[in-house]
């Protein structure tokens, strides 16, 4: 599992989440949170999944104001379900329950 702070995931050249295509791919990692994803509705979800193709995205986007949001990556071959995902003017947060390790991410 990966937990990063991005500022800005997709930022510059979109490096990050390369960044993140590579070690995942290399570490074989199942799942990975990001907090200060700074996307916004008009990033669809395509667009960030074409570096990922072979895991799931649950985000929730800063609605009030700039920056913030919150992201959880998850492996497609693991059973997931959406528990919540909320977001006001000073917070936000996604949970995911991942039914095959038994573990809830937030």
């Amino acid at each position: 599992m990966i937990c990063w702070n991005m500022n800005g995931l997709l930022g510059k050249n979109r490096n990050k989440i390369k960044y993140i295509h590579d070690f995942s791919v290399n570490e074989n990692v199942m799942m990975v949170l990001v907090n200060e994803t700074h996307l916004r509705s008009t990033v669809f979800d395509q667009e960030i999944m074409r570096y990922l193709p072979d895991y799931n995205i649950y985000r929730t986007d800063r609605t009030k104001r700039q920056k913030g949001g919150s992201a959880i990556f998850v492996e497609k071959s693991l059973q997931t379900k959406l528990m919540a995902s909320f977001s006001n003017d000073v917070v936000e947060f996604t949970v995911v329950e991942v039914k095959d390790l038994n573990i809830i991410a937030i």
